[in-house]
């Protein structure tokens, strides 16, 4: 091959590059490793046997070039791009509210348990109960557990008996952060879309001890949500001891009353939504669209090289 794209997948790919290298190949990589969050020492690997690395995070390429490596290039984050496709319009919104038996008057919280069965175990009898302790405090509250289609809406059901202040809804995840007035998140990729959505939400996780063992050690940063990393301190997080259904109600109860709260989150989140569309002023990735377009202009680029 003229040039090589490895996307993702570091440990494996940073061998494959070391091979590439040797053989003359030159390597464009899509996704950095999260040299920021654990094994900075990848950063000299990379500027052994890697030719540009794209990445997805705007504050990348300078963690990167503080770690000795200068050919970081941020090109935009896929989730991004595909939020901007997805957004509803004030009568699609009321569509989605009727569809799911949501009182447009009442104040809707998004419940993200977790896309895995094990997450669902450890997060969701805490979640509703939080809920609907928060939900005697303020009896306006209405919820709408967000699951991932891939799993079966049965077992949440049974837990919710006959409580329809409470709703279901399977793969349309970014439909609900859109129409929710706050939200309660599992840690993760939903975490980014929310702050996209510019919906105030508090964080939560919960796992064995020994994975919350091996993160503290290994893992170097202190804040664990996306948005935290982004804008440290930015949204609450409830984990290990302080995950618990009053710390949750309390969070919601928060979040629900306090309007000063909910313009500063949306505040920052509008910030990094406009992070997300910044990038470097290189000549040949002006007329691109997308951060897989502007991949492909690179390992173009990258091909042309003698």
């Amino acid at each position: 091959p003229d040039v090589a794209l490895l996307v993702d997948y570091q440990d494996f790919n940073a061998q494959l590059a070391k091979r590439l290298r040797k053989l003359g190949i030159p390597v464009l990589f899509f996704i950095a490793p999260s040299v920021w969050a654990w094994r900075s020492g990848r950063a000299k690997t990379f500027q052994k046997y890697v030719d540009l690395l794209a990445s997805i995070f705007p504050f990348e390429p300078e963690v990167f070039r503080k770690l000795g490596f200068d050919r970081c290039v941020y090109v935009g984050h896929p989730l991004h791009d595909h939020f901007s496709h997805s957004l509803l319009s004030e009568d699609e919104k009321a569509a989605f509210r009727k569809a799911n038996g949501l009182a447009p008057e009442r104040t809707t919280v998004a419940l993200f348990p977790g896309s895995r069965k094990r997450e669902l175990n450890y997060h969701l009898n805490a979640l509703l109960e939080g809920f609907r302790l928060a939900q005697k405090e303020i009896p306006r509250l209405q919820g709408i557990v967000a699951l991932p289609g891939s799993l079966d809406r049965t077992e949440v059901q049974a837990r919710l008996k006959d409580d329809d202040s409470i709703r279901i809804v399977c793969g349309q995840s970014l439909s609900v952060l859109q129409v929710a007035d706050i939200g309660a998140l599992k840690s993760g990729t939903t975490n980014l879309q929310a702050a996209f959505a510019g919906l105030p939400f508090f964080m939560f996780y919960k796992t064995n001890l020994l994975t919350q063992l091996i993160v503290e050690f290994f893992v170097a940063t202190k804040q664990y949500s996306i948005v935290n990393i982004i804008r440290p301190s930015t949204v609450t997080e409830l984990i290990k001891s302080s995950f618990t259904s009053t710390r949750i109600a309390q969070e919601i109860i928060r979040l629900a009353q306090d309007t000063n709260e909910q313009s500063r989150l949306k505040q920052i989140f509008t910030e990094i939504r406009e992070s997300f569309s910044t990038f470097e002023q290189r000549d040949e990735l002006q007329q691109s669209t997308s951060a897989v377009d502007r991949v492909a202009r690179l390992l173009y680029q990258l091909a042309q090289r003698p």
